[in-house]
């Protein structure tokens, strides 16, 4: 009889998993892969900050569109006061970063690369870090570089007409204002969704756009409830007295990015696969059949 007496066998298999167990909240299967893979996002964070580098620039300088003047608005006179010109920087750069933790602005083919791993972490599947980043780059390159310059040039008209539209003092001029941020909403409520949709799903870059949109308009309180949260987790660190720039850049470093986009996928994956995969439109598979990708075969056949 092993063990002895019967007991302490540790040969007997254990108790394992129940077929019927019920399924845990949400929030603490987040919290649970979160502690899991703390290790791995920081990793991932520091590639993101690598390579996307002169994504994060373009966002710096896409900032003088969106307020050209920004010691107006603070009423400063940065040519006279040199600590007034550091914080106008400081501003600039903060503001850049929220074009890139959605993600709007950022180097594509990496942005696939990232939102992989990041999209495996989600559905709890293996992932090498290096060789899969590399590789669905290297798979998704030509949409993804597509998306970068579709964005930088849709973002950088938005922004335009922000400032145009802002410094009309006329109710014309206040109306439009708020179109426009209304459509800037949407636009980036559809980024919460595209990166991921990109590595998933085998979808032409007008079934992207498409979907993504009707991703952010049934969805709409979420997706802003979302944004709202990467703003604040992006935001809040640099706001806090005495160490908040410290805080901030250290965060930065080790997992802001990476965070943010934890939980972008967390969020948005679970739609995609309710909408596109268990359940798809009807009359998606007619209208617009997919065909499983050679070069990637993850991406699944079914899309808008």
């Amino acid at each position: 009889m092993p063990g002895f007496f019967g007991l302490f066998d540790f040969t007997k298999p254990g108790k394992g998993v129940e077929k019927d167990a019920p399924k845990k909240a949400a929030f603490i299967v987040f919290f649970e892969l979160l502690g899991r893979k703390a290790w791995t996002l920081t990793k991932l964070n520091f590639m993101f900050l690598l390579f996307n580098l002169p994504a994060l620039v373009i966002a710096f300088f896409l900032t003088y569109i969106f307020i050209p003047d920004l010691s107006v608005l603070l009423e400063t006179e940065i040519v006279a006061d040199q600590h007034a010109a550091i914080g106008v920087v400081y501003i600039r750069a903060i503001i850049g970063l929220l074009f890139c933790v959605v993600p709007v602005i950022t180097v594509g083919p990496f942005q696939c690369g990232f939102s992989y791993i990041i999209r495996n972490i989600i559905r709890e599947e293996p992932s090498f870090l290096w060789g899969d980043f590399i590789e669905h780059t290297k798979n998704n390159w030509k949409q993804a570089l597509a998306v970068t310059l579709i964005d930088i040039v849709v973002f950088s008209i938005i922004l335009y007409a922000l400032s145009f539209y802002y410094s009309q003092e006329s109710s014309m001029g206040s109306f439009l204002f708020g179109i426009v941020i209304v459509g800037l909403g949407i636009f980036l409520m559809m980024h919460l969704f595209m990166y991921t949709m990109l590595v998933t799903f085998n979808v032409t870059l007008k079934q992207l756009y498409s979907n993504c949109f009707k991703f952010a308009m049934i969805k709409f309180i979420p997706n802003a409830l979302i944004l709202l949260l990467c703003f604040a987790i992006t935001l809040l660190p640099f706001l806090i007295p005495s160490v908040g720039f410290s805080l901030g850049i250290v965060l930065l470093l080790l997992f802001t990015f990476s965070f943010n986009g934890y939980i972008i996928n967390f969020y948005a994956y679970p739609l995609m696969k309710k909408y596109m995969l268990d359940k798809p439109p009807v009359g998606a598979a007619e209208d617009q059949p997919g065909e499983e990708s050679s070069d990637d075969t993850d991406k699944q056949e079914r899309q808008d």
